[in-house]
């Protein structure tokens, strides 16, 4: 079957954040086992929420795809326009909120 191979790369901030919310504390030592590690996320893996992942994912690739060969589109596709949809504002939404913990937890690192 012919695919397109989606990458997300994660930060320890992001890693952290969910061990935090699991109750857990990333240590230096787990997430030297963890860094730089491929991580394959099979369907199986997404349980009952797996056509809503790929659904997000296919929005995603279609975007960055469009975007970066909008030179290569053909003209009969040429009414296909990189969009900002909806999910792209949660997608910024998110970074800013990674950004606001990273700037707590360093205030917080610091004493502040």
């Amino acid at each position: 079957m012919e695919k397109v191979i989606l990458k997300v790369e994660l930060e320890r901030d992001d890693i952290s954040a969910m061990f935090r919310l699991s109750g857990g504390k990333l240590t230096d030592e787990l997430w030297d086992k963890m860094k730089d590690a491929e991580c394959t996320v099979e369907d199986e893996d997404l349980e009952d929420q797996s056509a809503m992942f790929r659904i997000m994912f296919s929005a995603i690739a279609i975007k960055k795809l469009l975007q970066e060969n909008r030179s290569k589109i053909t003209e009969d596709q040429s009414e296909h326009k990189p969009f900002k949809s909806h999910f792209s504002a949660i997608m910024e939404k998110q970074q800013q909120q990674r950004e606001e913990l990273r700037r707590i937890k360093e205030e917080r690192d610091k004493g502040i």
